[in-house]
């Protein structure tokens, strides 16, 4: 059982600190590949046979073991069931693996194994098209990272091939379900074999990802929004309105309220496929940035030092680390006026009849949910906030605002798969929306004539001042 370090005996703090002694001994002996290799292993057990088996062999022995890694590589293929996540992670144990063993098998083949591998397995028929169709089941952070993964793929086939491509400009084929090779010429019938199976399999790449990237939209649209009186209030804070950096910036629905206040609105955030969402207007700047942020590129992407306005916080500070962030923040705002707003929003508020049955079951969901989002849980009251209070105001929050927006029960429904800890449970064998629950949802629901209700999701703001810190 894991214990804090402040908990330990000294024999137990003594056997930690060697254990940290040695791996900083290994780490600093590793090449950066392999030492990525050795991070990924959940136990010293693991770690050891990797270590063994690449570092421990006579060369016979290591020959052996080349063979049969050859052979693995020749006999590779992914079942119908499998995901091309966990096929590339099984396929990439086995080339990294040569890779070790001998550098000489460090080629680009491997690309168009692969490729081959996936034309067999991903080549779509109409019906299997509309099986994509169920990725309500997915949460929004996961439909996020799994679309990560295919834009990677679709980044590397735009790089080999001549045709230009846009994963959005596919509504025909999505609608359809269709998938038809293009015309080619064939220099021979193994050459035209690869080419016909790699179109195909590059044709089907790009619409599994427009279906993802619709669904993303439809989690969007069950995001609650944000009151004008939150921003109205932010922005009667700060002395001047010229620059604003949004930061976690998302897809934008914060920025787009603070561009009509403010001159410049510089959106943030680590996720290119989330900005791509975000609404383009000519007084918002987007930029993705790494999750920490060095000076040089905060100077380059953001702004000089002491030169915005304001820097805010959507529903995202508890995720950051906030030492780091709070420094980068003293450094960027104007001095000694500039200010800082960070908020959240809480679970919705819809009747007296609804709510409790609500409460209940998201009560039940805790064990699911990551520690931090208690901050979010408590109002951002205990998180840490060293500015000092803005003017007009005697503490830095949290203040309440309210958002009300009209969904309907299937509206609420996709809030609730939008939840990180709603995948966390699927992936732990546990339904939420099972049909008990969803019965109680619709009995309690009552809806309007037209099918809504009108739901309120409480939003808390923590705002200060950059100019009086408190250490």
């Amino acid at each position: 059982m894991y214990k804090p370090y402040s908990d330990l005996d000294d024999k137990e703090k003594k056997k930690v600190d060697k254990n940290d002694k040695a791996k900083v001994m290994i780490y600093d002996a590793l090449p950066q590949r392999e030492l990525e290799r050795v991070c990924l292993c959940k136990t010293a057990k693991k770690i050891l046979d990797l270590l063994l088996f690449v570092h421990h062999d006579t060369t016979q022995v290591k020959v052996n073991k080349i063979d049969s890694l050859i052979q693995q590589y020749e006999e590779f293929s992914i079942t119908n069931d499998e995901t091309i996540d966990s096929g590339l992670m099984r396929f990439n144990a086995i080339t990294t693996s040569l890779i070790s063993l001998d550098p000489s098998y460090n080629s680009k083949n491997h690309i168009d194994k692969f490729v081959h591998i996936l034309s067999k397995n991903w080549l779509l028929e109409e019906a299997e098209v509309e099986e994509t169709r169920r990725l309500g089941q997915l949460s929004f952070e996961k439909l996020i990272e799994d679309l990560d993964t295919y834009e990677e793929f679709l980044n590397f086939i735009r790089g080999t091939s001549n045709e230009e491509t846009d994963v959005l400009d596919l509504e025909d084929e999505v609608t359809t379900g269709q998938i038809h090779n293009q015309d080619m010429i064939p220099r021979d019938e193994e050459e035209a074999h690869f080419e016909s199976t790699f179109k195909s399999y590059q044709r089907t790449l790009r619409i599994m990802a427009n279906l993802f990237l619709k669904q993303a939209k439809q989690y969007s649209k069950t995001r609650p929004g944000y009151p004008q009186q939150l921003f109205d209030f932010i922005a009667s804070k700060t002395p001047t309105h010229d620059v604003v950096w949004d930061v976690g910036t998302g897809s934008g629905q914060a920025a787009v309220s603070l561009a009509s206040i403010y001159k410049s609105v510089i959106g943030t955030d680590t996720s290119n496929t989330q900005l791509e969402f975000a609404p383009k207007l000519p007084s918002i700047r987007y930029e993705c940035t790494s999750a920490t942020l060095s000076v040089s590129e905060l100077e380059q992407k953001i702004g000089k030092e002491s030169s915005i306005d304001l820097v805010t916080v959507a529903q995202a500070l508890h995720w950051f680390d906030n030492d780091t962030f709070y420094n980068q923040v003293k450094y960027i705002l104007k001095k000694p006026n500039g200010v800082i707003a960070a908020w959240c929003y809480t679970i919705p508020e819809i009747d007296d009849q609804f709510d409790p049955i609500f409460h209940k079951f998201y009560n039940e969901s805790k064990p699911y949910w990551d520690s931090l989002r208690g901050l979010v849980d408590d109002k951002y009251t205990s998180i840490k906030f060293p500015f000092g209070p803005v003017d007009g105001c005697d503490h830095t929050g949290p203040f309440e605002f309210r958002s009300t927006k009209l969904m309907s029960l299937d509206d609420l429904f996709m809030y609730i798969k939008s939840w990180s800890a709603y995948q966390t449970a699927k992936e732990k064998g546990v339904e939420w929306l099972n049909e008990n629950v969803v019965n109680e949802f619709t009995k309690a629901w009552n809806e309007d004539e037209n099918g809504q209700k009108s739901v309120t999701f409480p939003v808390y703001l923590r705002i200060g001042k950059v100019g009086e810190l408190v250490n």
